[in-house]
């Protein structure tokens, strides 16, 4: 019985603890490099990730990642795949800036 490799894996879970749909996660990789029903297939252990997909995906995680915890503690949406997509190329050629201040001790005394 196959079983889920560890880049399906990665993927599935990283999916979820963002909250990201495979549609979305797709668009943001490339859809000409995974599409939807190529990652539905290796989520349903029928069709393993080729490299170059497992590849491509795990780095766009990797990037996601970087990302997020740029933005900290500002939560980001990943909903809108152009956009992510602009903001990891403003990010791999060095020209995103993200610069949120707050003084520790202000921070502690607001409300949550």
């Amino acid at each position: 019985m196959p079983t889920a490799l560890a880049a399906e894996s990665i993927i599935k879970q990283f999916m979820a603890e963002v909250g990201l749909d495979s549609k979305r996660f797709c668009a943001i990789v490339g859809v000409n490099i995974l599409n939807q029903s190529r990652l539905s297939l290796a989520f349903g252990d029928i069709k393993p990730l080729d490299q170059n997909q497992a590849t491509a995906a795990l780095r766009t995680i990797s990037q996601l990642k970087d990302l997020i915890a740029l933005c900290e503690p500002l939560p980001i949406s990943l909903k809108d795949p152009a956009l992510v997509r602009r903001l990891l190329s403003a990010q791999a050629a060095g020209k995103l800036f993200i610069d949120v201040k707050i003084l520790e001790e202000d921070w502690a005394a607001t409300e949550e």
